[in-house]
């Protein structure tokens, strides 16, 4: 049996543990609450997380599968770079050369079947604009032929020539042209304008040991021989352009068409690349026999495509000077109306000019009396006789001693091979004569 002093030792001792107990057994349940709410809120968040991967990686598959299929290994990615640098080098240096794919189109230059062989390598002008002038208009057609130059580029570009870049942008139509050059005209500041241009060739010789084979498919009239030693054989490409004619008058000579005359001017395309004396053997390699096949041939050539090529003969010693004077010189008749000098169309050009622009000008003092009220004659009015003879002042176009129009004699267009008067000495002088003699001896 219990004392009553243990017993109410045991009941204090129980009251005092009992609050420490309860609050021990509290903590404890919190910290159990918080650990599960801790889990389960990770256990949340883990599976927004991989809900989330997992919708990344069905969008983003495609895109993983084409990134992994479009990595390259570093030698190879250098190794195609190194072929894209050379690629645009050649592309911004100069058109490019392929059998199959020419530069020149139905879009671009004189069409598909003018080879890039008989292109000039690219040549770049610059031209510097201060103000307050403008920048210089050159016009060109649909398919990038230049055909009107401006005075300040008329020594650099000719008519003719395609426009391939214009400040360093490469030109595929007419449209790309005009945006650069309305935005360079609005332009004030100075500026330095760029054309890049490709001209096409005006002759192109032909090798001694290939005349036989260019000359074996033609098929030549009866009598014709090739002299190398006497005459030059040479490609002639004849370029159309808008504003251009051909200026040239031709005349036949036993079985040969010989250029008589070419007409001075820079919009002429016989000008640039033909010389009087020249016999042209063939047109697209058709034999010529008369002046009537080449004209009809000339014709439906240019009816059909932009060039026209044509195997030509020039004389490069004194025979061959002496044979072509003589074929020029034989039947040579006197026009009735011969054509006027480049001086004299001028003239009468300015002058139809100035009576445009002025209609309603009045003549000023008449030089042409009637009739005479006295018998004393008058120095300042002229009289016309009953009877009159018309005399024509006119000159030979072309002097047959040069083998040249005259007058002057011209310098030899550029682009051509050989000149107006490849001899420089026929004649000798009685002392050289007597010269040789003496050290023949």
């Amino acid at each position: 049996m219990l004392n009553p002093e243990d017993a109410k030792k045991d009941s204090a001792s129980k009251r005092e543990a009992s609050p420490t107990s309860t609050r021990s057994k509290r903590q404890k349940k919190n910290r159990n609450l918080i650990n599960n709410n801790n889990k389960s809120t990770y256990e949340a968040a883990s599976s927004v997380r991989s809900k989330r991967q997992k919708k990344n990686d069905i969008t983003d598959g495609g895109s993983n599968s084409t990134r992994q299929k479009r990595t390259k290994k570093p030698s190879t990615i250098v190794g195609s770079l190194e072929n894209l640098e050379k690629v645009q080098g050649e592309k911004s240096d100069a058109p490019p050369k392929d059998d199959n794919n020419h530069f020149c189109s139905d879009t671009i230059g004189y069409g598909p079947e003018f080879l890039d062989s008989w292109l000039e390598p690219p040549a770049t002008i610059e031209f510097k604009v201060e103000p307050p002038n403008k920048a210089p208009v050159v016009k060109v057609s649909k398919t990038l032929i230049i055909y009107d130059v401006p005075n300040q580029l008329s020594t650099k570009i000719e008519s003719g020539d395609i426009l391939y870049k214009f400040n360093d942008l490469l030109l595929t139509t007419r449209e790309e042209y005009i945006r650069q050059l309305q935005f360079v005209t609005a332009n004030p500041d100075p500026q330095t304008l760029t054309y890049t241009i490709l001209r096409p060739l005006k002759s192109k010789q032909i090798p001694e040991k290939e005349l036989s084979d260019v000359f074996s498919k033609l098929q030549s009239p009866q009598g014709f021989e090739i002299l190398p030693t006497h005459f030059d054989y040479l490609f002639v490409f004849l370029t159309i352009a808008p504003k251009t004619t051909l200026g040239v008058t031709i005349k036949g000579y036993n079985g040969k068409v010989y250029v008589s005359g070419i007409e001075k001017k820079v919009t002429s395309i016989a000008y640039k690349c033909l010389l009087v004396g020249d016999a042209i053997l063939a047109i697209e390699d058709q034999a010529l026999s008369g002046v009537k096949d080449t004209h009809e041939l000339l014709c439906t050539s240019f009816a059909k495509k932009k060039f026209v090529r044509l195997i030509i003969e020039r004389a490069k010693t004194a025979d061959g000077l002496r044979n072509v004077k003589l074929a020029l010189r034989i039947e040579k008749t006197f026009e009735i109306n011969p054509r006027m000098n480049e001086d004299i169309i001028q003239i009468c050009e300015q002058q139809i000019t100035f009576m445009k622009n002025y209609p309603e000008l009045k003549p000023g003092r008449m030089i042409y009396r009637q009739h005479h009220s006295s018998s004393k004659s008058s120095t300042s009015h002229i009289d016309v006789a009953p009877e009159s003879t018309e005399l024509p002042i006119t000159t030979d176009v072309n002097n047959l001693n040069l083998l040249a129009p005259t007058p002057p004699v011209p310098a030899v267009p550029p682009g051509t091979v050989g000149f107006f008067f490849p001899v420089p000495v026929l004649v000798e002088s009685a002392s050289k004569r007597m010269l040789k003699k003496r050290t023949t001896k």
